[in-house]
């Protein structure tokens, strides 16, 4: 009695073809899964957040307010919140980031005088003194610095709409039913 598996009775190309074809399929699932991550992590930001705060909204439905009003109540509330925290955080970052910029060239130009780094710079042929260099000029270069702030604040821009007409697709029907 032979005990090989059906698969590869029909021989190495068949097995082969099959077993390709699962990479395949499995890395085409990672690079969906992968894609529509940043989506699938606002879908679960937004279950998590209206998830706490469902339990805000029916109690202010127990005390008489109508689901709407409640709603739009807690939705002000927390987004008073967020935009207490962003006004708090905000400075902070903007602040501790231009310590960064003003810190980088002379950090920079420190780093290469110290053993660690010669030492490793050694081991790599001396590549990291030009990199060293390299980050240097860059990070010198004003036009690098309005280039990462125009794509932050496009990004920023960008994402302000999509919440807006997400917002203004979610209440208009809402809106509607009460007129």
């Amino acid at each position: 009695m032979e005990t090989t598996p059906r698969l590869l009775q029909a021989g190495p190309f068949r097995f082969g073809f099959i077993m390709a074809t699962g990479v395949l399929l499995a890395l085409a699932l990672g690079f969906a899964i992968a894609s529509l991550a940043q989506a699938l992590t606002l879908i679960f930001l937004a279950l998590f957040v209206s998830l706490g705060l469902r339990p805000i909204v029916a109690r202010l439905e127990r005390r008489g307010v109508s689901r709407v009003v409640a709603l739009l109540i807690v939705m002000v509330g927390f987004l008073a919140l967020v935009a207490l925290l962003v006004w708090l955080v905000v400075p902070v970052v903007v602040d501790e980031l231009g310590k960064l910029i003003a810190y980088l060239p002379a950090g920079l130009d420190q780093i290469e005088d110290q053993d660690w780094f010669i030492s490793l710079n050694e081991s790599f042929g001396g590549t990291l003194t030009g990199f060293v260099e390299l980050l240097q000029e860059t990070l010198a270069d004003p036009t690098f610095w309005l280039t990462v702030g125009g794509c932050v604040a496009g990004r920023a821009r960008d994402r302000q709409r999509r919440v807006l007409g997400d917002l203004r697709r979610r209440l208009d029907p809402v809106l509607r039913r009460r007129a």
